[in-house]
């Protein structure tokens, strides 16, 4: 039972970590798995505690080698639907509302992003028989519908309670300019050209377009619905620390758990799942980073290579995830080893992608924090430009006023 706290890869990648060395080489899709999960690395009483709390190597690996699978095939989709930003991030709050009002759980409502993201990608919803207008809505309370019947058949609606509401929704994008950016048409195409000429009016989904809506997109997932999103990557992330750490982090990791649950949301109603960002990716990057700001590793540790340190103290005072300034490590330089060793055996991941990770989530936060504070300072503009139109037109009205009384007297 007395087997070595670490492997040679992890110690070989911690190693890399602690010294700031970095292996000049492509970060592969699986992000290097195997190295980092190997059976080796932990003790019998770790495994069997990972295995308890569901959160095991096997389960990691099933994950991960999943995920690069669904992504290798939606990259060569030939027929990908292109939403809008504005069109995506109001389906978005469509399929929240309807969450609320089914009963779906918050994580579920994370998958239900990630499958409605997956299934555009995939070229759904395609039915050229009915509207696009009636297609997204359908779509979306479809991937609503089918993730609360998998949590519980029993209380959850049927198709009928959500017509209501979804066609609201669907009159709403018809009758607004965001509905220009859901076709899968070109824009110059007579189909395009006829929806752009039709009056206002309301748009009507029935029960069988959800239904047909449904099963489409489970054809276009192959019937997996049971997707890691990132808010599941980092609970699986967090448990596995926690444990192969020995509980001696508790307090913060479940810190660093919750913020990680509150910029997911960010990040995912700011920008579509994708390739180049899959879940597994930002949850790494998310973890990263909190646990600077947490305090529990130095900032330093996770800067590639290819970043000045200026630059990536830079880039994580813009990300506002530390609202404080730059934080500094409490951990003491000779336990951040073993800390390190842990935090490669839990996510399962080479020092390499952890930083590169940390970076693309990092870009990616700054992001998020442009689009929230550029309309903050087009409204102070616009309301300082109100200001002084007021004091200038109060000023003219005292002019006036001083002008007809000089001329009474």
């Amino acid at each position: 039972r007395a087997r070595p706290w670490c492997c040679a890869a992890v110690g070989q990648g911690v190693a890399m970590l602690c010294t700031g060395e970095m292996l000049q080489q492509k970060v592969e899709a699986n992000h290097q798995v195997e190295d980092f999960l190997a059976e080796t690395a932990l003790d019998e009483d770790l495994l069997d505690e990972l295995h308890a709390e569901a959160v095991s190597n096997q389960l990691i690996r099933s994950w991960a080698s999943a995920e690069t699978k669904v992504w290798k095939e939606l990259t060569a989709s030939k027929r990908p639907l292109q939403l809008g930003a504005d069109c995506r991030e109001a389906t978005l709050q469509f399929m929240d509302g309807l969450a609320r009002l089914t009963g779906l759980s918050l994580p579920a409502w994370h998958v239900a992003t990630l499958l409605f993201d997956q299934a555009c990608l995939a070229g759904l919803p395609a039915a050229s028989s009915r509207s696009e207008a009636e297609e997204l809505p359908a779509a979306a309370a479809a991937i609503v519908l089918m993730l609360r019947k998998d949590e519980c058949s029993v209380t959850a609606p049927c198709a009928v309670d959500l017509v209501s509401i979804t066609s609201q929704f669907a009159t709403f994008l018809h009758n607004t300019s965001a509905s220009s950016s859901v076709s899968v048409r070109p824009a110059g195409s007579a189909c395009s050209e006829k929806a752009a000429e039709e009056p206002c009016a309301k748009v009507s989904v029935t029960a069988s377009h959800i239904l047909d809506q449904e099963r489409q997109v489970l054809a276009a997932l192959r019937w997996d619905m049971h997707r890691p999103a990132v808010v599941t990557w980092t609970d699986a992330l967090c448990k596995r620390l926690d444990v192969i750490s020995r509980r001696e982090f508790t307090t913060s990791l479940s810190w660093v758990h919750q913020q990680c649950f509150i910029s997911a949301q960010a990040l995912l109603m700011q920008s579509q799942s994708s390739a180049e960002m899959p879940p597994r990716r930002t949850a790494n990057g998310l973890l990263c980073l909190f646990l600077v700001v947490a305090r529990v590793v130095p900032l330093s540790i996770f800067r590639p290579p290819q970043v000045t340190p200026a630059d990536w103290e830079t880039l994580l005072l813009e990300t506002k995830l530390a609202t404080t300034g730059l934080p500094t490590c409490d951990l003491p330089k000779e336990r951040l080893p073993v800390f390190l060793r842990s935090m490669l055996s839990a996510t399962g991941c080479s020092p390499e992608v952890l930083q590169s990770d940390a970076l693309a989530v990092a870009r990616a936060m700054r992001l998020v924090v442009t689009s929230q504070v550029a309309p903050a300072d087009l409204q102070r503009k616009q309301q300082a430009k109100q200001k002084a139109d007021q004091d200038e037109h109060q000023e003219r009205q005292w002019q006036q006023e001083q002008l007809q009384r000089r001329k009474q007297t």
